[in-house]
């Protein structure tokens, strides 16, 4: 437990999932850890007091006592080790260390805003765990929102295409672009396309749509993305 390096020890059995707007039976599968076994991410993205610190937390206590090896961060700290090993370069040896836990959370993403370096850092870092190792990411910003704390929006998009986009077999494709037609700075466009053995293969957005809100909910064969709320008359945008 203690080289997870937790600020605190929080359990699932502590986060009250009826108070929340996490569907119980997303809270239910991320509990199961079996998303870590799937080597797939989950990214708790909402205002503040949403629980998101505590359900990475509580989570990734879970993975240690199910025998997994976890290591938690801040973005902040993980940045701040990534520039350290960049002086000496050794970044490539330090991300491999890094993705010998099977699960790394990194909460407070976008809190403070990165410089060039510090948001390639951070690409490099979550590229290389891309369909190697499972990543737990806490955010305030909503997704179409994450253009604003790197310097360029495509960092942004290029992470969230990293972080979103699940395998293959998974039966859900999604790539992001840069919306160029949009008004707001970091927007993105999403070629979204779901497989579904049930009713084949349909595209999203529909024809003719140009821009697609990633803070929509993503209910797809129960992989966890929900919304997470303040409580149920707070309309404000967050995904989980």
């Amino acid at each position: 437990m203690r080289s997870a390096a937790f600020p605190v020890v929080k359990t699932l059995e502590e986060f009250d999932v009826a108070a929340s707007s996490i569907p119980k039976a997303t809270f239910d599968y991320l509990a199961s850890l079996e998303w870590i076994r799937g080597k797939e991410n989950t990214c708790f993205i909402g205002p503040a007091g949403t629980g998101k610190s505590h359900c990475l937390v509580a989570l990734g206590v879970a993975a240690v006592e199910a025998g997994h090896r976890v290591r938690y961060y801040t973005a902040a700290d993980l940045v701040e080790t990534l520039y350290r090993a960049l002086a000496d370069n050794s970044v490539g040896r330090v991300i491999e260390n890094l993705l010998r836990n099977d699960v790394v959370l990194v909460d407070e993403l976008g809190f403070a805003p990165l410089d060039d370096t510090g948001a390639q850092l951070l690409f490099r870092f979550v590229a290389a765990a891309y369909e190697r190792r499972s990543l737990g990411i806490g955010s305030h910003w909503p997704f179409e929102s994450w253009g604003r704390f790197p310097p360029e929006h495509t960092t942004a998009v290029s992470l969230l295409d990293r972080l979103l986009h699940p395998l293959p077999h998974r039966g859900h494709r999604r790539r992001l672009l840069p919306d160029e037609t949009s008004p707001s700075p970091g927007r993105c466009h999403q070629e979204h396309t779901l497989i579904n053995p049930e009713v084949g293969t349909s595209n999203w957005p529909p024809t003719g749509t140009t821009t697609w809100p990633l803070t929509t909910e993503q209910q797809v064969f129960g992989r966890s993305r929900v919304r997470l709320r303040r409580g149920p008359a707070d309309d404000s945008r967050s995904v989980l």
